[in-house]
């Protein structure tokens, strides 16, 4: 059930950028805006069946930056600060406390840390010479997830700077984690904007374009998505990419140069290169 459909059931209901801290109001994360509904308009029925298909909202105000980030209350800000959202799903009983208490010593720069629904959670880390990318936070977060039986997805933000409006730059993040949260494939649990920009931001023009498709079917005859994604992550780097693939690299120079031949992208070339991860990006 999509927001605009709840709209139309609960004509009195209110789509909303942030959470209600109105202890009448019901207030669920809906698609990446939050819908307030008055409790007065709905029975015990409707609202346990609203709170099964999506998550409540906690009412954090006792934390600040909840109130700068989602109920745009004043924030004065010397330092720089990131936000590192987070989705956990837990295959057991999920130890809330400890598991909070082992991230807070991960993050010992960390401004706040809340749950404001029952799977996300929002750290505020303000920059040092010693804070972690997205790839180190990766097997962090994995070994966390071996420890306490949970699934981890992180958006890792880019360090705001002071005089920035935290407010409208943390909701485009937000919305940015959720269409990205389905593409763990691609991106991994752990992912940073610089990691999803080119998929995020080319997705809607890509989609249903028959030159595109027509492309992308070339790809898929070729079976050369293990070395194009190897190769991309290698910086084209031949050598460095056989030696992953466990190839020799005449083998590998081989399959690229065949690879050419069949669809005239040479794998060699920068753009060709580029123009074929973004294809399997978007397959």
């Amino acid at each position: 059930m999509r927001m605009n459909q709840l709209l139309e059931l609960y004509p009195t209901a209110e789509k909303k950028e942030f959470p209600s801290s109105d202890d009448d109001i019901l207030s669920l994360a809906v698609e990446d805006h939050f819908l307030w509904i008055h409790k007065s308009v709905l029975s015990s029925q409707e609202s346990a069946l609203l709170k099964a298909l999506f998550s409540e909202t906690n009412n954090q105000q006792q934390h600040p930056w909840y109130g700068h980030l989602f109920d745009h209350s004043s924030c004065i800000m010397d330092e720089s600060y990131r936000m590192i959202q987070l989705h956990i799903e837990s295959k057991g009983e999920f130890l809330k406390n400890e598991w909070q208490k082992t991230m807070l010593e991960i993050f010992p720069d960390a401004a706040d840390f809340f749950f404001y629904t029952k799977n996300d959670a929002l750290l505020v880390e303000q920059q040092s010479s010693s804070f972690l990318d997205s790839k180190e936070l990766s097997g962090i977060f994995l070994s966390l997830d071996a420890d306490f039986d949970t699934t981890t997805q992180a958006f890792v933000g880019s360090f705001h700077s002071p005089g920035q409006d935290l407010t409208t730059l943390f909701a485009e993040e937000r919305k940015i984690f959720l269409a990205e949260q389905q593409n763990m494939y691609t991106h991994g649990r752990t992912f940073s904007m610089t990691e999803i920009a080119l998929h995020y931001y080319t997705k809607e023009s890509i989609k249903e374009n028959a030159l595109i498709s027509s492309y992308q079917e070339r790809l898929a005859d070729a079976e050369m998505d293990e070395i194009i994604l190897e190769l991309w992550k290698n910086l084209g780097n031949i050598s460095s990419t056989a030696k992953t693939l466990f190839l020799h690299r005449n083998t590998l120079k081989y399959r690229i140069e065949k690879f050419q031949e069949q669809t005239g992208l040479n794998l060699k070339q920068a753009d060709d290169l580029l123009f074929c991860y973004l294809l399997l990006l978007h397959r």
